[in-house]
């Protein structure tokens, strides 16, 4: 049986990525050439998270809310560590706070409302993600 507008086209590559690499249905996963070779990187560094965080806020937290929110989110990927900065900014300037009042509370809200992510129990990400962490005050 031979199926009508399909032809062999040697030579082409296809190229993945995902973040959620457990959420991917097993049918892509594990059945043979699907994808030949899976390439996992692993987190990005705390001094890499912190690096992110601290050029996306702009002096809107103090440098233990950045420690935190970088300690608690060791399951991100680079781009979603920013945009949970960029978020956790936003819902500081709706609530007009001055510089330096952006709190771990606005990074815990930002990862909830990013990722749907119940802070007692993480979805797509692996435990290690803190999210209490991020919810205690910072004293």
């Amino acid at each position: 049986m031979q199926l009508d507008g399909l032809e062999r086209n040697d030579g082409i590559i296809a190229i993945a990525t995902t973040n959620k690499l457990k959420m991917l249905d097993p049918a892509i996963q594990g059945r043979p050439n699907r994808f030949d070779v899976v390439i996992r990187d692993r987190p990005i560094r705390l001094h890499a998270r912190k690096a992110i965080l601290e050029k996306q806020v702009w002096g809107l937290a103090s440098d233990s809310v950045i420690t935190d929110a970088a300690e608690s989110t060791e399951d991100l990927s680079g781009a979603q560590v920013k945009e949970t900065a960029i978020h956790a900014c936003q819902l500081a300037i709706r609530a007009n706070l001055e510089p330096g009042q952006l709190s771990v509370d606005h990074f815990a809200s930002a990862v909830k409302q990013l990722y749907r992510i119940d802070c007692r129990r993480p979805v797509g990400f692996s435990d290690s993600l803190n999210c209490d962490s991020l919810t205690q005050t910072n004293t």
